[in-house]
């Protein structure tokens, strides 16, 4: 009673309903299955009611039980993998959508899985949420049950969507763990590979620097130059400090000094490795602090991405081939220092939106409550509880105490770093920009040196470890200011290098069982006369063959990692429904701050020269 006339498809007057229901013109059978209310929840631009998996069905009917003030449209999704709506947003009729009043009119709409309605009108944005009865219209296909388990199904339909995908679907995540058993294989067979001999007995320091003479020519052959660009916003160009280029060829001779040291046993640069091994952590803590810093993103995909991306692969070869995962030690260095980090962003955050704080100072309480929590569980007998896990995690763990944090730090104050870089090696003042360069370089050689004399000297490794994590960072210091001293070093960069260092964490993991053998205890011995009485050119040969193989299985690794972490991600996505062919996709699931961006092959890239507004505030 009261309620507005509706008119059918063909412009014929309906009539007014009493208690009947009218869908689209025609009265629903009393003996049709019950409406279910559905859940409803408000968004900016209005309200989408998540509706349960209906599987078979074709045709549905709404009803609406409670309106909001104002409510001007109707709109549904359909699921179809085919057809002209696949996918898509499809748009109820208007004359049907601006008539509709409480427990009076029915809304049909005919597709293959409807997932969501959207009721939009300004009237939720003064809080007022409609509430929606939904029922498989009489006559379609039915399997309804009251007793469904929306969570469950609605699963389930995600995963089915998600097994359907062209990309990044069960197809892909499938062939990928095909390719990895190929990996794991392989792996097994050189981790078992005969003959061999002791690692120790291959002791040959010259050797290890001749590779790294050659590395050095490989990288001036592929030295590339890269003129600095403006920003976002146009204008002069800025100049970028460790950019994506310059961390991953810094990565990939630390890791090329790092894999020969343990092949050719050159026990007296033990403090230099340990150094690098920090500064692999330290720039965890640094480059995640940026994203977090500036995304904003705390969500599941992102921790499900990065655990993916680190663990996957190093438990597989954990599992399959019975090591202890305390051989690959840095991974779970990498994983803390990833937590770690997601975390004190995420207070820094929190802190700045509810307490009013400005950007500085919450970002700066929150490293600081960081460091307390670093010092009251290292500094006390705490740090106890490692042992409960191994000696080995207890060793690593207090040798690298406090480098992702200081890799926070330095994420911190990139920023105030990029202004520096753009003001002392700027387009402005030619004269300015060579004595900075000046400078830059002897403080940056100092500070190298100091850690040497002082500490990098110290032949006793007992001696130099319980000091280490305290020091670590004035040989980081220094080399970052030595190799940006100067505008064109900033630009250039080595792609032989990047190229390796995109790939450090397979080959971490794979030189225990590819280029050595039994958990890098023995070296393999694949060409005759290559022994541990063999010619060192004989030998020399014998490690350029299972180099190619264990670069080349490296760098296969890491794409079929990138791939299950893009698939398994896709199917998170799905789940959460934050993704646009999402099944379960009803409100936008992004952390505030949160920005589109492109994806690079799984990987993200974030500026490291930062703009902080006047008013202290991130924008």
């Amino acid at each position: 009673d009261g309620a507005v006339p509706l008119t059918g498809a063909a412009g014929r007057r309906v009539g007014r309903p009493s208690n009947a229901i009218i869908a689209l013109g025609r009265r629903a059978s009393p003996a049709a299955a019950p409406f279910q209310k559905m859940p409803s929840s408000r968004s900016k631009l209005g309200v989408m009611i998540p509706l349960q998996d209906y599987k078979t069905l074709r045709t549905y009917e709404m009803l609406l039980l409670k309106k909001p003030r104002v409510f001007t449209s109707w709109k549904y999704r359909d699921g179809q993998q085919s057809g002209p709506s696949a996918g898509a947003d499809v748009n109820v009729d208007r004359p049907y959508s601006t008539a509709l009043q409480p427990h009076s009119h029915l809304i049909k709409f005919p597709c293959t899985t409807v997932y969501s309605v959207q009721g939009s009108g300004i009237g939720s944005l003064y809080g007022e949420q409609p509430e929606i009865g939904i029922r498989p219209m009489e006559g379609g296909e039915d399997d309804y049950s009251p007793k469904l388990n929306p969570k469950r199904s609605i699963m389930l339909s995600e995963f089915k969507v998600w097994s359907r995908q062209e990309k990044n679907g069960l197809k892909d995540f499938a062939l990928a763990q095909c390719k990895v058993a190929v990996v794991l294989a392989v792996a097994h067979f050189g981790n078992t590979f005969e003959p061999s001999y002791q690692r120790n007995e291959n002791k040959a320091p010259s050797m290890f620097w001749l590779v790294n003479a050659f590395l050095l020519v490989g990288t001036i052959s592929t030295w590339t130059w890269k003129a600095s660009s403006a920003g976002r916003g146009g204008g002069t160009p800025r100049i970028v400090c460790l950019g994506r280029e310059q961390t991953e060829e810094w990565k990939g001779w630390m890791q090329w000094a790092f894999i020969f040291y343990h092949y050719y046993r050159v026990h007296y640069v033990y403090n230099e490795i340990r150094v690098f091994v920090s500064a692999y952590v330290w720039m965890t803590g640094f480059g995640n602090f940026l994203y977090f810093d500036r995304k904003g993103d705390f969500s599941i995909e992102r921790f499900v991405s990065m655990i993916i991306r680190i663990n996957y692969f190093p438990l597989m070869l954990s599992y399959f081939l019975t090591v202890p995962l305390e051989l690959y030690y840095v991974v779970p260095l990498h994983t803390t220092g990833f937590v770690v980090t997601m975390i004190t962003c995420f207070i820094g955050l929190q802190i700045e939106r509810t307490l009013g704080m400005s950007y500085w100072k919450s970002r700066i309480a929150a490293v600081l409550l960081s460091f307390l929590v670093h010092v009251c569980f290292y500094e006390t007998s705490a740090v106890e509880l490692l042992k409960l896990f191994s000696e080995e995690y207890y060793f690593r763990f207090q040798a690298d105490k406090y480098s992702a944090w200081l890799g926070m730090v330095g994420g911190l104050l990139w920023g105030k770093v990029g202004e520096y870089m753009n003001w002392a090696h700027g387009f402005e003042n030619e004269q300015r920009r060579q004595m900075a360069s000046i400078v830059q370089c002897i403080v940056g050689v100092a500070l190298i040196a100091f850690w040497y004399i002082f500490f990098g000297s110290i032949s006793d490794k007992y001696t130099y470890n319980p000091i280490h994590p305290y020091v670590f960072v004035f040989a980081v210091i220094g080399w970052l200011m030595v190799r940006n001293c100067t505008r064109y070093l900033t630009e250039c960069h080595s792609t032989l290098l990047e190229f390796l260092g995109r790939n450090t964490l397979e080959t971490y993991v794979l030189q225990f069982h590819l280029f050595m053998c039994h958990n890098v205890q023995y070296i393999p011995v694949v060409i005759p006369g290559s022994d541990k009485d063999g010619s060192a050119a004989m030998k020399f040969l014998n490690m350029l063959l299972c180099g190619c193989v264990f670069l080349s299985m490296a760098v296969w690794a890491r794409k079929i990692t990138v791939s299950t972490q893009l698939s398994v991600v896709d199917l998170v996505k799905h789940i959460r429904g934050t993704t646009e062919s999402s099944v379960t996709q009803v409100l936008p699931q992004q952390s505030s701050g949160e920005e589109a961006r492109p994806a690079t092959n799984g990987e993200e890239l974030v500026e490291l020269t930062k703009a902080v507004p006047a008013s202290g505030h991130v924008a």
